[in-house]
């Protein structure tokens, strides 16, 4: 009688502890179509349909919790993620059946795991954004006013997105893969971290957009971090602009270890129009090939200045009309800055990686 009820004990004990834990977690809603798993298990819970996607992010508002994909789906409206959401994709396709912007993503949300695919769409097809952020928003820290600054922690990995193929063609690409924008005064999107993510075609991979705000309050991108990307046949790979740059618009973020695949539309690897960016390890393959000298590897505008770039690119297909721009070849080991070119067999990429972490240019007209 006495380890019977030593038994019970234990498992009372076990189940109360059980759903403290339950209590205390974050809740994971499970989305999927089938209709013979729906209810609760546990914390976990499966949405019916595609049309309920919205409403599964929804519920988890004010709340910490993910949303989980149970298999691919097709959207016929835009999803916005909320604060503190995570969108996990669970290894699953989102395919929009029209032109809309496919996920906006709200400060501190995540989204991670997952393609999303606009190719059946077809040729000019998709004018819109595979994924979006928009300064209005105020990504970044929030209540800096009152000494007790917020800072968001929003994410996006191990995504794979896809627009129009046409490799090697001449066809025109629409959309964009990750855009960020920032249009109008006071708005601004800071301390995003994207990494580990594919591109396959589009207009522009990456577009970071501030327009507007001439003026201040100006509207800002600043202080995103972008890494472990790869890219292929894209129109501009990565593309910063500043309609006015008097604010410093679009200012150090930064872009370490991305692969380009140059294709017969890629126009610009990277063209650049803000100041203090860092663009590190940067590689664009074959851009001599894909036609005339009017397209670029890296390309900096007369608004451009103080940005940094590294990587294997030839000189030839580098454009500098900013100031201060600093480009460290480390295929030929040469260094290139602000109309001085600097070649030396001495300077191995040891001595490069020192340069480019040097605040000191001794290189001035």
């Amino acid at each position: 009688m006495k380890k019977i009820w030593s038994n019970n004990v234990l498992a009372i004990i076990i189940v109360v502890l059980m759903l403290l834990i339950s209590v205390g977690s974050a809740i994971t809603i499970k989305f999927g179509e089938d209709s013979n798993n729906i209810g609760w298990i546990g914390i976990d819970r499966l949405v019916e349909n595609s049309n309920n996607l919205q409403s599964a992010i929804n519920s988890l508002d004010n709340t910490t919790g993910t949303v989980q994909l149970g298999n691919d789906i097709t959207l016929s409206s835009g999803v916005i993620l909320w604060e503190n959401v995570t969108f996990d994709m669970n290894g699953y396709t989102i395919t929009p059946n029209s032109d809309f912007d496919i996920i906006q993503m709200k400060p501190g949300s995540t989204l991670c795991n997952g393609m999303i695919n606009t190719v059946a769409l077809g040729e000019n097809g998709f004018n819109s954004s595979a994924i979006l952020l928009d300064g209005s928003d105020d990504f970044g820290a929030e209540d800096i006013g009152t000494g007790n600054a917020v800072y968001y922690r929003t994410q996006i990995y191990n995504i794979g997105l896809y627009g129009w193929q046409d490799h090697g063609g001449t066809g025109l690409k629409n959309g964009t893969g990750i855009r960020f924008r920032s249009n109008n005064s006071g708005e601004f999107i800071s301390f995003v971290n994207v990494h580990d993510i594919y591109f396959d075609g589009w207009s522009k991979s990456i577009y970071l957009e501030c327009r507007g705000a001439a003026a201040a309050p100006y509207s800002y991108i600043n202080g995103n971090m972008f890494s472990n990307i790869v890219m292929e046949d894209p129109h501009y790979g990565i593309h910063l602009y500043c309609e006015n740059t008097t604010g410093n618009n679009i200012h150090a973020n930064h872009f370490s270890n991305i692969q380009m695949q140059a294709g017969g539309w890629t126009k610009y690897g990277i063209r650049c129009d803000g100041d203090m960016n860092i663009f590190d390890n940067i590689e664009v393959w074959d851009i001599n090939s894909v036609g005339d000298s009017g397209r670029y590897a890296v390309s900096f505008s007369s608004g451009s200045s103080e940005n940094i770039c590294s990587g294997n690119n030839e000189g030839g297909n580098i454009s500098n009309t900013g100031t201060d721009n600093m480009f460290i070849n480390r295929q030929n080991h040469t260094i290139n800055y602000d109309g001085w070119t600097l070649e030396n067999p001495y300077l191995n990429n040891a001595v490069l990686n020192y340069l480019q972490t040097t605040t000191t240019m001794v290189f001035n007209n």
